[in-house]
């Protein structure tokens, strides 16, 4: 009867020995995990690597290079350059009439007529002085048109009142110009008082000379 208490004892003893082994291993445990946070286990590492999407590479442009071929250019047709050079020049109207009226070019006898309205102006002589410019300036530009031409021939027009009080755009000044003439003129010295002394024929009204 007096063995079985020391087997009793025997056994309790050596079970508190295995959990205070026990309990220091986890107590160390914790320690070692306390030191080292951020450690992973190879396992979880392996996981985070392979997570990471790969690169892909960027296609590159294969759209074919183009160049551009200049059309070629048209030359001008003289006499639309005429009709835009004079138009230009003559201006606007100031009256409630076209400023210019025509601009013909008969080929066939090489003849250039030019019909355009006189502008008006505060006095006569002013006028007159607005007719001989115009003029003028129509020469110049047939002269440095290119156009071939034999005659030259401008109309002049400007509102005229008879004694009724009608009033009618009507011709005051005519004159006429050929090639050989217009190619005498040196346009650097020349006056426009005298444009219409060198027509080979005119017709000038007495208030417009």
């Amino acid at each position: 009867m007096s063995e079985q208490p020391k087997k009793s004892k025997t056994w309790l003893i050596v079970g508190i020995a295995a959990a205070a082994m026990l309990l220091g291993c986890c107590i160390i445990g914790a320690i070692i995990s306390a030191l080292n946070p951020s450690s992973d286990t190879p396992g979880q590492a392996a996981v985070e690597m392979n997570t990471e999407a790969p690169v892909q590479p960027q296609p590159t442009s294969t759209q074919p290079q183009t160049e551009t071929i200049a059309e070629p250019t048209i030359p001008a047709d003289p006499y639309q350059s005429l009709v835009a050079a004079i138009t230009e020049a003559l201006g606007s109207s100031n009256r409630d009439v076209d400023r210019v009226t025509s601009i013909e070019h008969d080929e066939d006898i090489g003849q250039i007529t030019v019909t355009w309205a006189i502008n008006d102006n505060l006095t006569t002589d002013f006028i007159k002085v607005g007719a001989q410019t115009d003029a003028v300036d129509i020469i110049e530009k047939v002269d440095s048109s290119g156009l071939q031409y034999n005659l030259l021939s401008i109309h002049g027009t400007f509102a005229l009142v008879d004694d009724f009080g009608n009033v009618t755009e009507d011709t005051v000044v005519y004159a006429s110009y050929s090639a050989q003439t217009i190619d005498k003129i040196n346009w650097e010295n020349f006056l426009y008082t005298s444009v219409w002394d060198i027509a080979d024929t005119s017709d000038i009204r007495p208030e417009f000379r």
